[in-house]
C-alpha cells in the first residue's frame, strides 16, 4: 500500500517528483519533500477487512503558504481516488484530516504539516469467487441496462483490481417465511454500493437507483423476464461508508411452492370385525 500511495503523491505533484520518502528520510536530504508514514492499523469485520492508516507529510522551505500548496495537491491526489497495487488489489484512500496542526521542524528548518489518510482493503480481494448468486447475478444485469456502459457493476465481492465509477450489489440477509400450506415466500436483503467519479455524480447515481428501483413492482432476474423479485422496501443513505457499508438497501421477495415427496396412493381398505366382539 505504502509504494502505491508513494508513485501517486510523486506523479500528481510535481515538486515531490522524486522526493517521497519513508520515515526514516536523511535530513540532509532538499526541500521540499514528503514523508510517508504508515499508521495504526484495524480489523473492520470480514467483509470490510482492515483498516490501515497512512500519515503523509509534505516539507517545504518556503513556509506554511507552500505547505498549503502542496498539502492541497495532495488531498487532490489521493482524496477519495481508487489506487491499484502491484499484485492488482484496488484500495480506496480517504482523507481525514490534518493531525496535531502545523509544525516547524527546526532540524529541517522546514516547515510541516501531517495529513492522515484511512485506506482500507477489503480481504475479499484475496478470496477465490464463489459461485454465481441467481439473484446477484439478475439484479448485475438490470443494472447495467439502467447505468449504461460507462459503470461497472459487480456483485457478491469487491473484486481485485476495482475500477470506478461502480456499483456492488451484496447480499447481506435472508429469510424464508411460510405463507400458507403449500407456499413460501423468500425474502432477500442487499446492500447497494455506489462509487463514483466525483461526489456529486455518486449521489446522483444513488438518486438514479433509488427512483428506478421504487418505480418498479418487480425487478428482473432472468432475461426475458421469466423470474422477477419484488420490491419490498428500498431505502438510501448518501452520506454512508460507500466501501464498507453501501448507501442503497435493497428487500426483495419471490414466493414458491413447496414441494412434498411422492408416495404410494391409498387405493382401498378392507377392515374385517373380530366376530367376538360383536357377540
Amino acid at each position: 500500500m505504502r509504494g502505491v500511495i508513494k508513485q501517486k503523491i510523486s506523479m500528481a505533484v510535481p515538486e515531490f517528483a522524486g522526493r517521497v520518502y519513508d520515515v526514516d528520510a536523511a535530513l540532509s536530504l532538499p526541500l521540499p519533500l514528503c514523508i510517508v508514514k504508515q499508521g495504526e492499523e484495524t480489523v473492520e469485520s470480514p467483509w470490510t477487512g482492515y483498516r490501515r492508516y497512512f500519515d503523509v507529510i509534505p516539507y517545504g522551505a518556503g513556509g506554511f503558504t507552500e505547505v498549503d500548496q502542496l498539502s492541497e495537491q495532495i488531498i487532490r491526489a489521493l482524496n477519495e481516488e481508487v489506487l491499484t497495487s502491484e499484485p492488482g488489489q484496488s484500495i480506496t484512500c480517504i482523507y481525514t484530516g490534518n493531525v496535531g496542526g502545523d509544525m516547524v521542524d527546526t532540524e529541517r528548518k522546514a516547515a510541516a504539516r501531517t495529513l492522515r489518510f484511512s485506506v482500507m482493503n477489503p480481504s475479499s480481494n484475496l478470496l477465490p469467487s464463489d459461485p454465481e448468486d441467481p439473484w446477484l447475478t439478475g439484479l448485475q444485469s438490470w443494472t447495467e441496462g439502467i447505468l449504461g456502459h460507462e459503470w461497472a457493476v459487480y456483485s457478491g465481492w469487491w473484486p481485485s483490481g476495482y475500477k470506478r465509477p461502480c456499483v456492488l450489489w451484496r447480499l447481506t440477509g435472508s429469510e424464508l417465511k411460510m405463507t400458507q400450506s403449500s407456499g413460501l415466500e423468500n425474502e432477500h436483503r442487499f446492500s447497494v454500493h455506489v462509487i463514483g467519479r466525483s461526489p456529486e455524480e455518486e449521489q446522483g447515481t444513488v438518486r438514479r437507483l433509488l427512483e428506478a428501483i421504487g418505480g418498479q413492482v418487480k425487478l428482473p432476474l432472468e432475461a426475458g423476464g421469466k423470474r422477477y423479485a419484488v420490491v419490498r422496501e428500498c431505502t438510501a443513505n448518501p452520506q454512508a461508508d460507500r466501501i464498507a457499508a453501501g448507501q442503497l438497501t435493497v428487500l426483495l421477495s419471490m414466493k414458491t411452492g413447496r414441494t412434498f415427496p411422492e408416495e404410494p396412493l391409498m387405493q382401498k381398505i378392507y377392515y374385517k370385525p373380530n366376530p367376538e366382539q360383536m357377540r
